[in-house]
């Protein structure tokens, strides 16, 4: 079992492959680490089984090249095998104990909140930072949810579309029927 109780802990677990922007994360991380020096990214999980046929481990060697290039080494772990649901379930609740009920998804939300709006203020308060984002409006548009509709049927959420077409061969994903659930229910008609 991993020992990370006294570390700040981000944890990603899945199959790993291109398509979950891991990359973008270490790039982050620098910033992160010289505020929580004792900050820990763990990512659990094997190559994903077809990725792994098809490319071995380049995706995972390019990750761990980027680590060692920032030099983050200390900070980032992979845990490169597949976790069964008991195991990954202790590794969450030992880790999710020792930070107690700052970690439940309504206070988490609160946070990404907070950080929205924070960088929303920065954006209109701050010139250089709107010229780094000028392709952005400088009003956001009304949340629409008709996409959402789109891809829910009587189960979930449709994990992925090609535009408007429905690709049913990826079934469903619970981050995106959370996703779904938290968008605001007084303008939807689900």
């Amino acid at each position: 079992m991993l020992n990370l109780k006294e570390s700040p802990l981000i944890l990603t677990f899945f199959l790993l492959s291109q398509n979950k922007g891991i990359e973008n994360m270490h790039k982050a991380l620098p910033e992160v680490i010289n505020q929580y020096p004792d900050f820990v990214y763990l990512i659990l999980g094997a190559t994903h089984p077809m990725i792994k046929k098809k490319y071995g481990e380049t995706y995972r060697q390019y990750l761990k090249n980027i680590v060692s290039e920032l030099e983050i080494e200390n900070n980032v772990i992979f845990h490169d095998k597949f976790v069964e649901k008991e195991e990954l379930c202790n590794i969450i609740r030992e880790n999710a104990y020792y930070f107690g009920r700052k970690m439940t998804w309504k206070n988490v939300a609160e946070e990404y909140t907070t950080v929205f709006h924070k960088t929303l203020n920065d954006y209109i308060t701050y010139p250089k930072i709107q010229n780094i984002f000028n392709f952005l409006p400088s009003k956001l548009p009304e949340v629409k949810i008709d996409q959402l509709k789109l891809l829910t049927d009587d189960m979930s959420i449709i994990q992925h579309s090609y535009l408007d077409v429905l690709t049913l061969h990826h079934k469903y994903n619970t981050d995106y029927g959370s996703r779904g659930l938290s968008s605001d229910p007084k303008k939807s008609d689900f």
